[in-house]
């Protein structure tokens, strides 16, 4: 089985999820980034992870609140399942 779908919260500070999306990257799987967006605009989420390119077409989700990340999270999963037809 293969994964479709590399979803990336960046909550709070990890160890080694730079190198999971770089995993992701080499073996052609998407990411997606899910983080507040006070974070991302203070430049608190590394390099490593802002500038993968698994994270194809800058996929970053931003949220304020956490009912605004899985709003935008549920209507990121709908239009890819559209376009791609299916995670499976």
């Amino acid at each position: 089985m293969r994964t479709s779908l590399l979803i990336v919260v960046a909550i709070l500070p990890s160890w080694g999820g730079g190198i999971e999306v770089e995993m992701a990257n080499q073996s052609g799987v998407p990411a997606l980034l899910i983080c507040k967006r006070k974070k991302l605009e203070a430049r608190k989420i590394s390099r490593l992870l802002r500038g993968n390119p698994a994270f194809r077409n800058r996929e970053i989700i931003t949220f304020d609140d956490y009912d605004e990340a899985l709003r935008k999270l549920r209507m990121y999963l709908l239009r890819v399942a559209k376009t791609e037809g299916s995670f499976v």
